[in-house]
């Protein structure tokens, strides 16, 4: 019960970070650490909105190739960053 309230409490604020225009500002060039992480935080989200279209209706018109697939798809990216 403890595991589902506190995912019930994660998803809400996730939702509440999402609908956050900060969060969504355009992140400058000449910031490059910032630019990496803006394309993670795209391919986050529309991966997690084609699960939800998926397990919604089974079918999602986010292309796989705008999310993440496999973990190693992520771990790659952190590798990048952290180098």
């Amino acid at each position: 019960m403890q595991t589902v309230i506190f995912s019930m409490t994660f998803l809400a604020a996730a939702d509440m970070l999402f609908l956050d225009a900060e969060f969504w500002k355009q992140v400058p060039p000449s910031e490059p650490y910032r630019v990496i992480l803006s394309d993670v935080r795209d391919k986050l989200y529309n991966t997690r909105e084609r699960a939800r279209h998926l397990l919604a209706s089974g079918f999602s018109e986010i292309q796989e190739e705008a999310t993440f697939t496999d973990v190693e798809q992520v771990c790659k990216v952190k590798t990048v960053v952290f180098i």
